[in-house]
């Protein structure tokens, strides 16, 4: 009961007494009534629908039930509450319906939700085996914001795949956005071989080595193991490649 007390002193101020007095009808069992107020809650104003909704989908305040979740967010959805369509579609996905998970992600992805874009690039892949959609909307989760997106497209123009042309520029743009912006491990980590081999930038192996000791140092296994490979081939103290590198960058900084 305190637990509930709270919660009702907490949004008292955002929510009308349909709300209030649902939430004391579920603590004592009355389910349906309950439901009842809820929805009553939802219809007087809209900002509650997906309050409710969350509260059922996470089931930290009442008892968590998906299906009344998405009820809710689905009447979010529709008065233009785009991140619940997000939930909407997530929760068809859960339950692999894919015809209705793409149906609603897809309009929030258009309503700039990046989460949305980054799940339906998901199914048109996995499900439709669809390369054109999938490339689609990773590019649009991308261009909202989402960087892990960014990296995974950024990997397609730089390996040429999924019906895509090689673009190690474009490549090497969507990298340096997801690894400054997103902090994105594995970006960061190809903007190191990218110094190393000299695509695209010119070659600089003290760049590289700074790079993969960075991320090293981080734990980020995958750039130690590079690190470690970047020594088997380059002596540090001879490589003249590597020398005049670190001049040039030290000198630069100064």
């Amino acid at each position: 009961m305190k637990k509930i007390f709270f919660v009702i002193i907490f949004f008292n101020s955002l929510f009308a007494g349909y709300f209030n007095e649902a939430l004391k009808q579920y603590e004592i069992g009355n389910e349906k009534k309950a439901l009842e107020l809820f929805r009553e809650s939802c219809n007087s104003d809209i900002s509650n629908c997906s309050e409710i909704a969350n509260m059922f989908l996470d089931g930290n305040i009442i008892e968590q039930n998906e299906s009344y979740a998405k009820e809710f967010y689905k009447k979010s959805c529709y008065l233009n509450d785009y991140s619940s369509c997000y939930y909407v579609g997530y929760l068809f996905l859960k339950e692999k319906d894919h015809p209705n998970a793409l149906k609603y992600l897809e309009y929030a992805c258009n309503n700039d939700i990046s989460d949305a874009c980054f799940l339906a690039s998901a199914i048109h892949y996995k499900t439709y085996k669809d390369d054109k959609n999938y490339v689609n909307y990773l590019q649009k989760a991308c261009q909202k914001g989402d960087y892990q997106s960014c990296s995974q497209i950024a990997l397609i123009y730089y390996k040429g795949k999924h019906k895509v042309s090689v673009d190690k520029y474009r490549a090497y743009r969507l990298f340096y956005s997801a690894c400054e912006k997103g902090k994105r491990d594995e970006s960061c980590l190809m903007l190191g071989y990218f110094n190393q081999v000299g695509e695209v930038v010119e070659k600089n192996l003290y760049m590289a080595e700074n790079i993969y000791k960075n991320l090293c140092s981080k734990e980020y296994k995958k750039a130690c193991i590079q690190l470690e490979n970047f020594y088997q081939k380059v002596d540090t103290t001879s490589n003249q490649e590597y020398l005049k590198s670190k001049e040039k960058v030290i000198t630069k900084s100064n």
